[in-house]
């Protein structure tokens, strides 16, 4: 009786053959599933929210995007435990900074009070444009934005006429920084109902806090310069 004869190139056809179709199966499976994952806030996520807006209870899981020139704009509203809007967690791009772009995550209010924020992404010169991750929280020398109610606020630097003194060596980077935070309370402003939302919550598009686990303000003042 004669036996097939199993060479090494029918080994390698068929292993080729199988592996072309795993990589087509669980590439499908992620082109299926990425989009929902990328819709729901990780903890971390959730955490950092919690960092900006420590009132909220529930948070949008999908942000309303806005376009302003080159800058992305992402707003969650966010919602206390009676399902009312208390205000919203803004991340907010300039591509104007020294080195490149900066993401800032703001939040705000609902009276447009800043309660806090955190750089998310810079490029900026350690030593000098880093300075902006803790620059502007800083309750000494004129450049604390921390509580600060925008409509009430020129945040703009002092040198552009401006109330907020740039950071010391780095007047790009603190410009760019603050032009970030002016598009955020514009957007809340004019193209949502944050800031008189008596609305309740979307209960499809929320997501709960984690447990265990004027165009004045939006000067065109982005000048450049020999320093930082």
């Amino acid at each position: 009786m004669n036996r097939p004869r199993f060479s090494i190139i029918n080994a390698s056809f068929l292993f080729l053959v199988v592996s072309f179709i795993s990589i087509t199966v669980l590439g499908l499976i992620h082109y299926c599933t990425n989009e929902n994952r990328t819709k729901i806030p990780t903890f971390e996520t959730l955490e950092t929210f919690k960092y900006v807006l420590p009132l909220f209870q529930k948070v949008d899981s999908i942000p309303l995007e806005f376009k302003e020139g080159q800058e992305t704009i992402k707003v969650y509203k966010a919602y206390d435990q009676y399902k009312k809007c208390v205000g919203a967690i803004v991340c907010s791009t300039s591509h104007n900074g020294y080195v490149g772009e900066i993401d800032v995550l703001i939040g705000f209010d609902a009276k447009g009070e800043i309660l806090n924020y955190r750089v998310l992404r810079h490029k900026e010169t350690i030593g000098l444009g880093a300075r902006i991750v803790n620059w502007f929280k800083s309750k000494e020398g004129g450049h604390n934005i921390i509580g600060v109610k925008v409509n009430e606020t020129n945040l703009s630097l002092i040198e552009d006429g401006g109330e907020i003194q740039a950071v010391t060596g780095a007047t790009v980077s603190a410009r760019a920084f603050l032009f970030a935070v002016r598009n955020a309370y514009l957007v809340l402003l004019k193209k949502t109902d944050v800031f008189g939302d008596s609305g309740l919550i979307d209960e499809s598009n929320s997501s709960p806090e984690p447990t265990s686990e004027s165009d004045s303000l939006k000067v065109s003042t982005l000048k450049g310069g020999p320093n930082e």
